[in-house]
C-alpha cells in the first residue's frame, strides 16, 4: 500500500486527514512525535516483516500497538503495591488508568476505541 495510491488519498480525504511535515529530532518542533512514529513503526516491522494483511488486520494491530505505547510509564514505577500507580499517556487522554486492549469485533468500517 502506497500513500500515493487514489484509494488512500479519497480514504484520508473522507477522513479530513491533512498531512502537516515537522522537523526531525527537534522537540520544540515535533520530536516527540518523531519519536511515537519510529515505535509505531519498529513494532510494525516486527509484527509483519513483508506478509500481506487486510485493512481490518491491519486496524487491529495499530489499535494494540496504540495501547502498548499509551500504557508506558512516564514517571517512576515502584515496587511496593501500596505506593501509586505510575502516570502513562492513557492517564492524560482517558483519565484512567488503561490495562486492557480494545476489544476487537472484526467488522468492516467499525470506530476504533482510542486510547
Amino acid at each position: 500500500m502506497n500513500i500515493c495510491e487514489p484509494d488512500v488519498q479519497n480514504y484520508f480525504g473522507e477522513k479530513g486527514i491533512k498531512w502537516q511535515y515537522i522537523v526531525k529530532r527537534t522537540a520544540w518542533w515535533g520530536g516527540y512525535w518523531e519519536q511515537m512514529v519510529q515505535i509505531t513503526k519498529i513494532a510494525l516491522r516486527k509484527i509483519l516483516g513483508r506478509p500481506l494483511i487486510s485493512f481490518e488486520e491491519l486496524q487491529m494491530i495499530l489499535a494494540e500497538i496504540e495501547a502498548i505505547t499509551n500504557s508506558r510509564p512516564l514517571t517512576y514505577v515502584y515496587n511496593e503495591p501500596n505506593e501509586p500507580f505510575p502516570l502513562s499517556p492513557s492517564n492524560f487522554l482517558t483519565g484512567r488508568r488503561v490495562n486492557a486492549l480494545p476489544n476487537w469485533s472484526g467488522k468492516r468500517n467499525i470506530e476504533l476505541f482510542y486510547l
